[in-house]
């Protein structure tokens, strides 16, 4: 096989791949539980009670800063370290960090302040 060959067939895969892993990634709050998924061959749905939260991590990689999105960490004390909710819009990430652990970010989002892409704009 070809160079070019590969890569006719890389792209439309890639693409694929990318569009799945898209339909694949959720996270609401259903009354007192989280729920977090995400993958592409494997699915991975994680349900945690949003009073075992205790804390939230926030992280971005280079391209995630470009496109505006982050991955959302939940620290829990049980079960695994953390659990992963990707590729979250930062307008969604104040909305579900503040539906999953009021009482975590209430000194943090307290009064009035910046909207949420001014804040991430500078950073």
């Amino acid at each position: 096989m070809t160079p070019l060959r590969a890569l006719a067939l890389a792209i439309p895969c890639g693409w694929l791949l990318a569009v799945l892993a898209y339909r694949a990634l959720g996270h609401t709050r259903a009354g007192p539980y989280l729920v977090v998924r995400c993958g592409v061959s494997r699915r991975q749905t994680t349900v945690l009670r949003g009073d075992a939260l205790i804390g939230l991590t926030m992280r971005k990689s280079i391209l995630q800063r470009r496109l505006g999105l982050v991955t959302v960490n939940l620290s829990t004390p049980v079960g695994e370290r953390f659990y992963s909710a990707p590729d979250m819009g930062t307008g969604q990430f104040l909305v579900f960090s503040g539906e999953a652990a009021p009482e975590l970010l209430s000194a943090f989002m307290a009064g009035p302040g910046p909207d949420a892409g001014e804040l991430f704009e500078k950073s």
